[in-house]
């Protein structure tokens, strides 16, 4: 008997912001849970700051069907109260979203709402949701995932209500599969520091004037496939992209086609030097084509604290560029320098068109400690050597360079 009544006493002492943490660690259905342990622990669960709904991990059968039993052998738990079950024609989700904001009596500061190919029903759900937490108005960090076939097409996705801007407090914004309508009248988050715009429907013009409304923002993450207008999103849009990020510090632009080599400008110099920008993850394909290298120069010039480049690989053949009018480029900015880089990483498949992107960064980055490079396994035997000699015959500024090569296949 006296171990355990020494547990309990244990669960019972335990101080506020430990049980907080136990709880936000687990399932919202497992935190529910807890409030059979003890009369002390039967409401600790709605004053838990952190929210996370997860459809693929609250509805999976066995679990589901586990659950149900276990609350029927107690009829006392408060987990009684949560049905998962569709409850006049609403999703499953969602309805247990609303049970538990009801039940709720605390600060909420994280939120996280993540469902597998929602229908139209459960749109008007999802407003009410986003309306009664822009009322509460204490999130910090958002979150709101959905699973759509990305292959079809995104006329019939989620769209963002106007209340999503009322969240005046957010630091952190992640979204993806969704659309993101944005009025001239926004003001945008004053308070936002990350944002993750993943495959999020927009226009150019919309997500230039949400991050000339985010002032502080530091990390920036921005992912598409068939989102945006090909035409629209070319180099000139890059540049204008880097205006707005005074603050960044961290800058990640992926999945992107092969379409901003195709850019047929005088590219301008960047509007806003990115003196605290440590890392950038880019699509190699800025900087190849017509403009590419005058982008490259830019880039390395409003960069000076760079200090972790990662290059994602372009897909498809392009014209070389002439070499006189390279040269030319680089010797008028001879003085360009990327004093603090330390890593450089980037893929090679089938040939390499941005290696002279990769021979300017090693001949202006003293500092350079570890370049790796990624081949997919069906073209490595075929541009290894060829690469690796590149490589080895390339001016480097720093002598304390570690290469580092990886082979992944073709579906990674």
């Amino acid at each position: 008997m006296k171990p355990k009544c020494l547990t309990a006493d244990i669960i019972n002492s335990l101080p506020d912001n430990i049980i907080d943490t136990i709880l936000c660690l687990v399932p919202i259905k497992d935190a529910v849970r807890t409030s059979i342990l003890s009369k002390n622990w039967r409401y600790n669960w709605n004053k838990i700051p952190k929210l996370v709904f997860k459809e693929k991990d609250m509805f999976d059968a066995s679990t589901v069907k586990d659950h149900n039993k276990e609350d029927e052998d107690d009829k006392n738990a408060e987990i009684i109260e949560l049905h998962f079950e569709d409850i006049n024609g609403k999703c499953k989700i969602c309805n247990v979203v609303h049970q538990v904001l009801i039940m709720h009596d605390g600060v909420i500061s994280e939120f996280t709402l993540s469902m597998k190919s929602p229908h139209d029903k459960c749109y008007d759900e999802i407003d009410k949701i986003i309306t009664y937490l822009s009322r509460k108005n204490t999130v910090k960090k958002f979150t709101l995932e959905m699973e759509f076939d990305i292959r079809g097409t995104t006329d019939s996705w989620y769209k963002l209500p106007l209340s999503v801007f009322a969240l005046h407090q957010l630091t952190d914004l992640y979204l993806e599969n969704c659309h993101l309508n944005l009025l001239s009248t926004v003001n945008g988050f004053a308070c936002l520091t990350s944002l993750c715009l993943n495959n999020v429907v927009f226009s150019t013009e919309m997500v230039i004037h949400l991050l000339s409304k985010c002032p502080l923002l530091k990390s920036f993450s921005l992912g598409m496939v068939n989102c945006i207008e090909i035409d629209s999103f070319n180099l000139a849009f890059m540049c204008e992209l880097f205006g707005c990020l005074p603050a960044i510090a961290h800058l990640d632009i992926y999945n992107l086609s092969y379409w901003l080599h195709k850019s047929k400008f005088a590219l301008p110099e960047l509007p806003t030097p990115m003196v605290h920008l440590k890392s950038a993850h880019l699509p190699a394909s800025c900087f190849i084509g017509e403009n590419g290298m005058s982008f490259a120069v830019n880039f390395i010039r409003n960069s000076p604290n760079l200090e972790i480049l990662k290059l994602h690989e372009v897909i498809g053949k392009y014209k070389n560029e002439k070499s006189e009018r390279d040269y030319l480029m680089l010797t008028e900015n001879s003085d360009i320098r990327l004093e603090r880089l330390k890593e450089l990483e980037f893929k090679v498949r089938q040939w390499m068109p941005e290696l002279k992107f990769v021979k300017l960064i090693l001949a202006k980055s003293p500092m350079l400690k570890k370049v790796k490079i990624t081949f997919h396994q069906r073209y490595y035997k075929d541009n290894v050597l060829r690469v690796l000699k590149a490589f080895s015959e390339t001016p480097h500024a720093s002598q304390m360079i570690e290469l580092v090569d990886e082979v992944v296949s073709v579906d990674d």
